[in-house]
């Protein structure tokens, strides 16, 4: 029992963080198996994607393809994992557990272990426990990580390893070897291999983070020899032997990170035969940087989800309103005290130092008086770490705002700039908050050692007590608490799993890859097991035919679904009126569709209909390319797709025999009067001028369709009109010349 009596403060401080982590998620450890923490966003993704991987080869699919999202075309996946340590994390624990329990365990241990990585930097760098408890506490339920972790989870939920990595490198700058570089080594490479964004954080953390330091001391250093004190100033000479385990450290980490970050991005990039426009989801334009930047007042303005707040408002039984701009707070508790800390050790130094002039038996007596934490909280090691630490802090939150602001027309580029110029996959900018908030708190938690430094012994545990009560009360955004239970799945995907056989099913609303709803749908796909169209990733050709088929309205499209063998339409009500802003009543299925089962319930996916498709298959196949973008629906259930300048019209002969065709294309003119021609090949077929807000139809009427196909040019003259953020949102377009509708192909007599 005495080996474990040294262990046993922290026994009891990781069992308060295993209540912690059980209350803040409540009641997921009581359903690991059947329920999430949050709700149902990213997240849902990821738990399709662990069920991939357990499941791949019974689909005859692989850890790279899947046929059974996108089909018939099917997905590919990235051969190189970006992030392979929570790749091989789900891999491994596929093969014996239910892929929602591993995620949870993920989920779950993500809130436990930044606790005690955290605990670990703050004892290391005060000696005190009780601060150390504080910090983790602190970090545990720190409103970034609970509200990330909610909608996305994965890596982004990682944020444990970001304080092991800072304690790593902090002892490596205290005492340079080859053990203390391979610890570095190692945290860096668990940062960057769980986590590309946070691996991009600490990237960035690590030289602010010494510069500061490093000021600090050089500062300090020329006050000394300025006053005469050569005794005490710092040796800031290069050590040869640092140096290069540094750059040792460096190289090895580039080596071992570079390679899945640049294979996993390139491998994304898979060749397609239909060259489309961008999906606005996965668009890094201007107008999305700026909206998921940071204001200032994002970090101060308090977190109207947190316990405090609702506590003083009377809104405690209400759910809080969540938004990621209110997660950035980083707590005026935690300010407080870090300020108050910092306050009382200068104040409590200048009287001891002037007791001292007086009388050192004064002094002895006072040191005896009061209880001190250990010297090292406040020693000359310290402070150059607390700068570390701002400067660190306040590079963070400049990254973290939006890359311009206005003044007039005048547009100035904020530091963020950068991350347009040399990161342009980076578009969340304001995810550095984390890292803002690993600072205030670790901050913070020195000040508290300071305060509990000058106090006496019996007023120690009441102030931490007080202090500690305050942070988690600001901090926590619970309750209510935050679960999706699915132990029931909707009645209509039961439905779906009954049909047999393997056939294809497209769910309506037809929405691109990257929307919350589309993971939802990939979620229940592990339920009902069928292939289905939706899930296509951009730039695929299964992205290119969505476009094709995305309106159930479409007198053509239950021919279209048939040809690519997709024999079930699935219409989800109600989601299809709130994702698509659609009156209560929709327009009618055309004929085709087959009314086999209708659900009429209340809550999500409770309204909905099965169609089984009884059309014949289109001999013609029309798709989208060039600059044609997504399209978006109109009233009526007519989509519209947005032009630019040119687009191509691609017709797919799936008859194997040349064929004479009419072709109509819709057009749109909502803008200036312009010209547009079609052509074939060199030949232009058709030419007209649209005048503003008026409508056209291009008639080409017998049309020779080889049986390899044949593409019909639209080239616009005019003046391209830029285009709002709401239309940039929809349509994934940010200049204009014509809108184009769904096209008419007919036999041609």
């Amino acid at each position: 029992m005495n080996k474990f009596r040294p262990y046993i403060p922290e026994i009891c401080v990781f069992i308060v963080f295993a209540v912690f982590t059980c209350f803040l998620t409540w009641p997921l450890v009581i359903k690991p198996a059947t329920s999430v923490y949050g709700e149902p966003g990213d997240n849902f993704g990821a738990i399709w994607g662990i069920w991939w991987l357990k499941n791949h080869k019974s689909f005859g699919g692989t850890l790279t393809y899947c046929p059974i999202i996108g089909f018939p075309y099917g997905a590919k996946f990235p051969s190189i994992p970006m992030e392979p340590l929570q790749y091989v994390f789900y891999l491994i624990l596929a093969q014996v557990l239910n892929e929602v329990l591993i995620f949870n365990i993920d989920i779950l241990l993500s809130f436990f272990l930044s606790g005690i990585t955290m605990y670990y930097l703050v004892r290391h760098i005060t000696k005190d426990r009780k601060s150390a408890f504080f910090g983790g506490l602190a970090y545990l339920i720190a409103p970034y990580h609970a509200y990330h972790t909610m909608t996305i989870g994965g890596g982004i939920a990682a944020v444990q390893w970001m304080p092991l990595y800072i304690l790593m490198l902090i002892k490596f700058i205290e005492k340079p070897s080859g053990k203390s570089a391979a610890l570095l080594a190692f945290s860096a490479i668990l940062v960057a291999w769980t986590s590309v964004h946070y691996g991009l954080f600490m990237f960035i953390f690590t030289p602010f983070f010494l510069a500061g330091r490093f000021i600090y001391k050089y500062i300090i250093n020329k006050r000394s020899i300025a006053r005469g004190e050569k005794e005490s100033a710092a040796h800031l000479s290069v050590n040869r032997y640092a140096l290069l385990l540094s750059l040792a450290v460096i190289l090895f980490v580039v080596v071992l990170v570079l390679p899945f970050y640049a294979g996993a991005i390139t491998g994304m990039r898979t060749p397609a035969r239909w060259v489309t426009t961008t999906v606005p989801t996965q668009l890094r334009l201007e107008e999305y940087i700026q909206r998921n930047g940071a204001k200032p007042t994002d970090y101060l303005i308090p977190n109207q989800s947190s316990l405090l707040v609702r506590l003083l408002s009377g809104s405690l039984g209400k759910t809080p309103y969540f938004d990621y701009s209110l997660y950035l707070n980083i707590g005026w508790s935690l300010l407080a005290i870090a300020i108050a800390g910092f306050a009382v050790d200068f104040l409590r130094r200048g009287k001891m130092i002037h007791d001292s002039d007086e009388s050192t038996s004064n002094r002895t007596c006072l040191e005896n008086k009061n209880n001190h934490a250990p010297d090292h909280a406040r020693s000359d090691e310290t402070k150059p770490l607390v700068v570390g630490f701002i400067i660190a802090g306040l590079a963070s939150f400049l990254l973290s705002l939006k890359p311009y602001f206005f003044i007039g027309n005048a547009k100035i580029p904020l530091p963020s700039y950068l991350f347009v110029i040399f990161l342009p996959w980076f578009r969340w900018y304001l995810r550095l908050g984390v890292v803002v908030q690993l600072c205030v708190i670790v901050i913070s938690s020195i000040g508290l050692s300071l305060i509990l430094s000058h106090l006496k012994k019996t007023w120690t545990l009441i102030v931490f007590a007080l202090l500690t009560s305050l942070v988690v009360l600001e901090l926590l955004i619970v309750p209510p608490f935050k679960n999706y239970d699915f132990s029931s799945p909707p009645k209509v995907f039961a439905e779906v799993a009954k049909i047999k056989g393997d056939h294809g099913v497209a769910f309506y609303p037809l929405l691109e890859q990257g929307y919350f709803y589309t993971n939802e749908l990939m979620f229940y796909q592990r339920f009902f097991r069928k292939p289905m169209l939706n899930g296509a990733i951009d730039g695929s050709d299964a992205e290119a035919v969505r476009r094709t088929l995305y309106s159930p309205f479409n007198r053509a499209t239950p021919s279209y679904l048939k040809r690519l063998r997709i024999d079930y339409a699935v219409l989800l009500e109600d989601e299809f009126i709130e994702m698509k802003k659609h009156k209560k009543t929709l327009p009618k299925f055309p004929d085709g569709f087959e009314l086999t089962k209708e659900f009429k319930g209340t809550g999500h996916f409770s309204k909905a209909k099965i169609f089984r498709i009884t059309a014949s298959p289109c001999d013609v196949l029309p798709v989208y390319t060039g600059n044609i973008t997504v399209p978006v629906l109109m009233s009526g259930g007519v989509s519209w797709r947005v032009l630019a300048e040119s687009g191509k019209i691609e017709l797919e002969n799936f008859s194997s025999k040349t064929l004479k065709t009419n072709v109509y294309i819709p057009l749109s003119n909502p803008f200036s009067e312009r010209a547009i021609s079609a052509r074939i090949g060199t030949e232009e077929v058709w030419k007209s001028r649209i005048e503003r807000n008026s409508s056209a139809e291009v008639e080409l009427k017998n049309i020779i369709l080889p049986p390899e196909g044949l593409e019909i040019d639209l080239i616009v003259e005019g003046k391209l009109e830029p285009l709002g953020f709401y239309e940039l949102r929809w349509f994934g377009a940010r200049v204009a010349s014509l809108l184009v509708g769904d096209i008419r192909i007919e036999k041609s007599e």
